[in-house]
């Protein structure tokens, strides 16, 4: 029975894997008056709808933004809406907005700074933390970046599932608990 927990533990333990899947919250805020506020999600398991040595791009996601200048919020269903990943010139950045061809072409905003993914455009990592960005472009590794928004990306996956190596441990605490209780001798004191 020992040899039996053992196994299945340390098979639970060797096999387990992270899970890769997320739905991550990008929220953007400009941090000087009148800048755009953009927030959308991505579901990191979807891929990209087109990706190129400079970027990758999710169509058909769902932006709500606030225009400069304003205080009103505005959704789009995603329907002609997008978001790109850039790659250009050792920076990286965000543009999101409706697709070429879609109804209010302004609309939109496009960001510089970091990268926001890791591993190749084909195949994307994308990241979590807090950016910061400029609405100007660099155009020179060497400029120094214009900070005016903060990124913030999260991760809001609902209630996520435990991982393989969770349910061993948890297990195999069950069972230690189980067999000390086993174990343990009860000493009944008789009176005299």
């Amino acid at each position: 029975m020992k040899f039996k927990l053992l196994a299945a533990v340390a098979a639970a333990t060797v096999f387990a894997a992270s899970a890769d899947a997320a739905i991550l919250r990008y929220d953007l805020q400009g941090t000087v008056p009148n800048k755009f506020t953009l927030r959308f999600e991505l579901d990191t398991t979807r891929a990209p709808s087109t990706s190129t040595s400079q970027g990758l791009r999710y169509n058909g996601v769902a932006l709500t933004y606030t225009l400069p200048g304003s205080t009103t919020p505005i959704t789009e269903n995603g329907q002609f809406d997008g978001v790109t990943f850039q790659v250009l010139n050792n920076q990286g950045g965000l543009f999101a907005g409706f697709l070429e061809g879609a109804p209010n072409n302004n609309n939109r905003v496009q960001v510089f700074g970091p990268e926001l993914f890791s591993g190749s455009t084909s195949s994307p990592t994308m990241l979590t933390g807090v950016f910061l960005l400029s609405d100007i472009q660099r155009q020179r590794i060497t400029d120094p970046l214009q900070v005016n928004y903060r990124l913030t990306v999260t991760d809001v996956t609902p209630g996520a599932v435990p991982e393989p190596a969770s349910w061993a441990m948890l297990i195999a605490g069950v069972g230690m608990v189980g067999g000390a209780m086993r174990r343990r001798q009860v000493r009944v004191l008789r009176p005299a």
